[in-house]
């Protein structure tokens, strides 16, 4: 019997797999209790506990220098989304001008600036700035995630089957300490990310049922060496790894070897 694993196959597999896992995540932020139009957001330490400082300074080392992937939730808000970020792009602007420049050197104000200026919001963003602050920058941030949308057909089936992708913008204020660091940070409105997480790869992923298994390297022979083990854990709501990791990476057109 021939079994063809479509794309939703195999990530509902997947998905299957890591609910059951145990692995280590690194967190930041908290799910927001409130809606922006209700009394309880601005005062809620749960609404507004993810920094902007923070989030550029995540997603330039963790997307931008490691070229890695990272799960957040694009609106602070009870409602609980969960998307793979694909990239980012950011945009740095003069907060008492408005000009945009290409680098955040060139788009920083002194602090003293903001607060002799006469725009009561920028008074604010220097009062609430982060100890040790010396110049604040103003910023436009993209970020590009994975559309929650169901894909049923074969990559290599049709050319123009692709994973769609959505994209959100947002502006707020960042504090530099006197060596151009990022130490802080101010949101201009209420719609920005509620959190951000990864798995924590330095950590073992460990999964019970795959316990000392053989890997799986497509063969009938290795499947059948499987088999007792697949129903054993199929049975508890379980999915090997070794069979998670054989389709996705054959599907996405890798060449697996082993060492």
């Amino acid at each position: 019997m021939t079994i063809r694993f479509l794309p939703d196959d195999i990530k509902g597999l997947a998905s299957q797999f890591w609910a059951n896992a145990k692995y280590t995540t690194l967190f930041v932020g908290s799910r927001c209790p409130y809606y922006p139009s209700q009394p309880g957001f601005l005062s809620s330490g749960e609404c507004r506990s993810l920094n902007a400082g923070t989030l550029i300074l995540i997603l330039g080392n963790h997307v931008g220098l490691r070229g890695k992937s990272i799960t957040f939730d694009p609106s602070s808000d009870p409602e609980i989304w969960n998307y793979p970020v694909k990239e980012y792009s950011i945009r740095y602007f003069n907060p008492l001008t408005n000009d945009f420049y290409t680098s955040a050197a060139g788009a920083k104000v002194p602090i003293s600036g903001m607060r002799r200026s006469t725009n009561s919001f920028l008074n604010y963003v220097a009062r609430v700035s982060s100890p040790g602050t010396t110049s604040i920058v103003g910023f436009f941030i993209k970020i590009s995630f994975t559309k929650l949308t169901p894909t049923d057909r074969l990559v290599h089936d049709d050319s123009t089957a692709k994973t769609e992708f959505d994209s959100k913008e947002y502006e707020g204020y960042i504090d530099l300490d006197m060596n151009d660091n990022i130490i802080g940070g101010e949101w201009k409105f209420t719609a920005y990310p509620q959190y951000l997480w990864y798995y924590d790869e330095s950590k073992p992923l460990e999964s019970e049922g795959d316990k000392n298994l053989p890997i799986f390297r497509g063969s009938a022979l290795g499947l059948n060496s499987l088999a007792s083990q697949t129903k054993s854990s199929s049975n508890k709501g379980q999915v090997l790894k070794s069979i998670v990791d054989y389709l996705a990476y054959t599907s996405a057109g890798y060449v697996i070897t082993y060492r």
